[in-house]
């Protein structure tokens, strides 16, 4: 029981560590923690929703130096 509940605490304060990283423009370290909370649950639609939108940030935001 208290494994589980760490280890739903820990893709929680992951996901809410990405969040805010994409939030204040740092894509490129969200997508690093969205991908760590995605090795954890490797079927979670918010860590892929996470890697998705964080890409097309990073993606958009290269197109617009080129």
């Amino acid at each position: 029981m208290f494994i589980h509940c760490v280890h739903n605490l820990s893709r929680q304060a992951l996901y809410q560590k990405a969040e805010t990283l994409y939030v204040k423009g740092n894509f490129e370290l969200a997508l690093v923690y969205y991908h760590r909370g995605q090795k954890l649950k490797p079927n979670s639609e918010m860590f892929r929703l996470g890697i998705q939108k964080a890409q097309e940030a990073i993606d958009s935001a290269v197109g617009g130096m080129l």
